[in-house]
């Protein structure tokens, strides 16, 4: 199922899903699906520096409330630091909520993710009734936020995403290369005549480029913050394992210069 995955890109229909939830990889199908995704998903590699930015923030916080020695809500600094970088990575809006709580984009995404009597993770999956109801409320607040943020002062530099448009030109400038040798040694220099065709790039239409952000910040925040708090407090209780975790990431770093590799390390607390 793992390799056939690509196969299967179709999920469930939601009759008259607004945008942007219609356009998210969730609710894309066939072809569309596969473009995006294939744009989508070799951009994770390039969101390292931006999520190493926000964790900079996040460990001078932590050494702060370190230092001062009272108690501290970790749940509140890691929910931080999770949308810092869902802001950095979707939203290419640079946002300080560690140190900024009352940022325009920080006060919107807690207004949104606030509705206590309808989560966002549930509003996604309710039908389509519910959805048409509070379309009106999420485009004219949060969404349209959104939207402004491409033209913020405040954006961060994400030439390095387009992976997958430039892993298309170098393997065209490699068969170009191939083609050419092939033709001086075949006594017939005609580049022009290459049979090797330019590749088309792949593009995303803005609907789809917000869609992607929103269900970044939809399946990302509470689930991501959650998860990391959670973490930290089943390691305060078992020290041992604290212990071990830390012993592997020191050593994980003295063998490689960045985190490629993480893959490899061998010790998960959850199997204790």
């Amino acid at each position: 199922m793992v390799k056939d995955f690509s196969s299967f890109p179709n999920r469930r229909t939601i009759p008259f899903a607004p945008k942007p939830m219609s356009d998210t990889l969730l609710l894309l199908k066939n072809d569309r699906w596969k473009r995006v995704r294939s744009i989508v998903s070799p951009s994770f590699s390039g969101m390292v520096p931006l999520i190493n930015t926000a964790s900079d923030a996040l460990m001078n916080n932590l050494n702060v409330h370190a230092e001062s020695g009272e108690a501290f809500d970790i749940h509140r600094c890691l929910g931080c630091f999770t949308m810092d970088v869902i802001a950095s990575v979707a939203f290419a809006t640079q946002v300080d909520s560690q140190n900024k709580p009352d940022d325009p984009f920080v006060h919107h995404a807690k207004m949104f993710f606030s509705l206590s009597f309808l989560r966002p993770i549930i509003l996604f999956f309710s039908q389509s009734l519910l959805l048409l109801v509070f379309e009106k409320f999420m485009r004219r607040d949060f969404l349209q936020l959104i939207l402004d943020a491409r033209t913020s002062d405040e954006m961060v530099s994400l030439e390095h995403f387009d992976t997958a448009n430039h892993a298309d030109e170098l393997d065209h400038r490699n068969q170009r290369t191939q083609a050419s040798a092939s033709d001086q040694d075949s006594g017939h220099p005609h580049p022009q005549e290459s049979p090797v065709r330019r590749p088309q790039k792949k593009k995303m239409t803005e609907d789809e480029v917000v869609g992607q952000a929103f269900v970044f910040l939809l399946a990302g925040y509470e689930t991501s913050s959650n998860t990391l708090a959670f973490t930290c407090y089943l390691l305060a209780l078992h020290p041992e394992c604290q212990r071990r975790v830390q012993e592997e990431v020191d050593d994980f770093f003295t063998r490689h210069v960045s985190s490629a590799g993480i893959g490899s390390a061998p010790h998960d607390p959850s199997e204790d």
